[in-house]
């Protein structure tokens, strides 16, 4: 476990250039997890309820017991709650793309301390691929979890939500789980064409999604060169692997 500061939400924010990338994953209710991150306020009226309640308590000659523990009691659930909201705030995948035309990084977009989009680059030779190895029952007991783990080793454990997102390009994202080379991916292979890794995309914004943009997403017109797929838990996994398995021809 790292630790991580909060960075200053009074600070000019770079703008976010634009970048050709491929869309193969978006979380669900990014829109509800990133007000709730950003209700900052109802924490510090908890923390400021602890602190009258503890002067008041600290300020008699006798104080009850039971207002020292409920004060404690109240200290630590705030202490709590906000440490969890900013754990997964940073860690749960609004988004997942493939930076392109190079296919060799992977972008996790995530929400930061205050509830603003960040992205992380991350080269696919660092991502531990969490299917690598394992067998097609093991993959089906992955896929049907909440949050599914990828971690980064150096970085963090980012999670994704298999059953309830939004596969946007299912095979593509099959062989980074498992963790098969992208080569044999094309440009033609792309949605779109082999033209599609020459297209720019729009300059991301922290603007309110179009009504064209897939619902669940973070918040920013995030450029994606594939319509929603509406794969399941249980077609996601075995696909790739039976590939993988295969005999190979001399």
């Amino acid at each position: 476990l790292r630790l991580q500061l909060p960075s200053n939400p009074f600070a000019p924010r770079p703008p976010r250039p634009a970048v050709q990338k491929l869309v193969l994953y978006r979380g669900r209710g990014m829109l509800l997890f990133r007000l709730i991150v950003r209700a900052k306020v109802f924490q510090l009226m908890g923390f400021l309820a602890c602190a009258m309640l503890a002067s008041v308590a600290l300020t008699t000659s006798d104080p009850d017991p039971m207002d020292l523990a409920a004060v404690g009691a109240l200290a630590v659930g705030c202490i709590v709650t906000s440490y969890c909201i900013w754990y997964y705030s940073g860690r749960y995948v609004g988004e997942m793309s493939l930076l392109l035309p190079e296919r060799r990084v992977v972008r996790f977009s995530v929400l930061d301390f205050w509830g603003n989009r960040e992205d992380n680059d991350v080269p696919l030779e660092r991502l531990k691929a969490p299917w690598r190895g394992c067998s097609v029952g093991e993959v089906r007991a992955q896929v049907q979890q909440a949050l599914m783990p990828v971690e980064v080793p150096g970085d963090r454990q980012y999670y994704i939500s298999v059953p309830h997102g939004y596969l946007l390009q299912k095979e593509v994202l099959q062989k980074v789980l498992y963790g098969a080379p992208l080569d044999s991916v094309g440009d033609g292979d792309l949605p779109g064409g082999p033209d599609v890794a020459s297209r720019s995309s729009p300059v991301e914004s922290n603007s309110a999604p179009s009504s064209s943009a897939a619902p669940g997403g973070l918040g920013d017109s995030a450029a994606s060169t594939a319509e929603p797929h509406s794969g399941t838990a249980a077609e996601v996994a075995p696909e790739v692997k039976r590939e993988d398995s295969e005999p190979k021809a001399p």
